[in-house]
């Protein structure tokens, strides 16, 4: 007998001493037995798809934990071919892509072609290899599509998501864009394939009529930002993205057929996803905030063309140079609804009571801000999420390079402070560092204030500037 029916033993004779179960012993042994072994064989190529994804995922978020195993167990030689191939791929294929310098989509490099390639040919090897025609090829497609929402549905906001994986943002909204790329394509081959057999009566069906919806959705979704018309708010467009996904959702859970165990126990399983990183993100922007709003005081400089916030806290917080927050100032019925991103322009060894920004006036909610200032508004309550984004390590360098423009500035002064407090701690070696600072005539009314921060800083290596 095997350990486990051993233990479903033990347990129904205590049950049946106390006249609990009335079950042959024999019978209810093998039932739960049976339900605990996964028959592989049932197992078709999307399933192995969904659970490859899903430990590649797992292992991404482990990958720095792995990074340090790989780096005690593997031998000096092994560990130095990989420093090299690593080297050599950021060389040609991280910084070089196949289009012109100064070009809209100059920043496409070779790795994300490689990448986004590699992602897309197996996702459509699934769909070929094994299928029997055309039809169980296409139905292929969007189960496929539908698994590929993991990525897109881990989470609401980026921000997070990038902190809690350890990405830069950058990184996750091209993976982020990416995977819906994926979706869209894979949900065009499943849309062309039903309507080859069907014609126009498949959208007489009510389950299809929500799959059209859906991948009107999706293509409306793939709209790139810059081809809206700029005088629409960017947070009003964030907002419309926001609740078309959230309708695509609700698409698809109308789309799966109900005989489909395996899509809807995926989509239950996405949806807790969502919901549960949604509550942590929620639980830990309340638990930051103090569990209320933040006081929020407002100055601008003599042309309103900047406006300084400053935020007092009612729990310290501790936020490394080159972090950024989502501040959410209340100033309508709209701007309640919106937040926006800025970086931290100071910065402390210690957790900090006070958070500074400098907003560059553009449309939106900075645009409101302004107006608000203007009409005399000192003071408002607000509330921030994050601190979020990576910091770039200054040690071990000879010479340090800041280039900056304008506002920009205010991303390179936390690091000015914290190399000042980590050379007079003697925490590392002092090293030359220059900075390059393009300002435009608006931005000179930025000087004293930048140049008294980074006095302070001289002033106080010990305490926070």
């Amino acid at each position: 007998m095997k350990p486990l029916e051993q233990a479903v033993h033990a347990l129904i004779c205590i049950c049946m001493a106390t006249d609990v179960l009335a079950v042959p012993l024999p019978v209810w042994i093998k039932r739960i037995t049976a339900s605990m072994e996964l028959d592989v064989s049932i197992l078709t190529i999307t399933d192995w798809y969904a659970i490859g994804l899903t430990g590649f995922l797992v292992l991404l978020a482990l990958r720095r934990a792995i990074r340090i195993i790989l780096r005690c167990i593997c031998p000096l030689a092994l560990r130095r071919l990989g420093r090299r191939i690593s080297q050599w791929a950021v060389r040609c294929l991280a910084y070089r892509g196949p289009f012109r310098r100064g070009s809209s989509v100059d920043i496409i490099t070779w790795a994300h072609i490689l990448i986004f390639l590699s992602y897309l040919t197996s996702n459509l090897s699934c769909i070929i290899i094994g299928a029997g025609d055309v039809a169980e090829a296409c139905s292929r497609a969007g189960k496929l599509a539908f698994i590929n929402l993991i990525i897109l549905y881990i989470d609401p906001c980026l921000d997070f998501i990038a902190s809690v994986l350890r990405f830069r943002l950058r990184v996750q909204r091209r993976i982020h864009a990416g995977a819906g790329y994926v979706v869209a394509i894979l949900s065009t081959i499943h849309a062309v394939g039903a309507f080859s057999r069907h014609g126009w009566s498949a959208i007489d069906q009510g389950h299809n009529l929500y799959a059209t919806l859906a991948l009107a959705g999706i293509y409306f979704i793939l709209i790139p930002i810059r081809t809206f018309p700029s005088w629409i708010p960017y947070e009003m467009l964030l907002s419309i993205h926001h609740l078309v996904a959230g309708w695509l959702g609700f698409a698809m859970w109308r789309h799966i057929p109900t005989d489909s165990q395996f899509s809807l126990i995926f989509l239950y399983v996405v949806a807790g996803i969502f919901l549960g990183s949604l509550t942590w993100q929620v639980g830990e922007t309340v638990y930051r905030n103090g569990w209320w709003f933040q006081s929020v005081s407002l100055s601008q400089n003599g042309s309103y063309d900047y406006i300084q916030v400053r935020m007092t806290l009612r729990k310290p917080v501790k936020v490394e140079p080159g972090q950024y927050i989502n501040l959410w100032i209340p100033l309508g019925p709209l701007s309640g609804l919106q937040s926006h991103p800025f970086t931290v322009a100071n910065w402390s060894i210690r957790a900090q009571t006070e958070l500074k920004v400098f907003v560059g006036v553009n449309r939106g909610l900075t645009s409101k801000l302004q107006d608000a200032v203007k009409r005399g508004l000192k003071s408002n309550i607000g509330l921030y999420m994050g601190p979020y984004g990576a910091t770039i390590a200054m040690k071990g360098y000879e010479t340090i390079l800041l280039v900056a423009t304008g506002l920009g500035v205010v991303a390179v002064a936390p690091y000015l402070q914290g190399l000042v407090h980590a050379t007079r701690a003697h925490e590392i070696r002092s090293a030359p560092v220059h900075l390059i600072w393009h300002i435009p005539s608006w931005s000179r009314s930025l000087l004293p204030s930048f140049f008294s921060s980074i006095d302070r800083s001289c002033r106080a290596s010990t305490c926070g500037f």
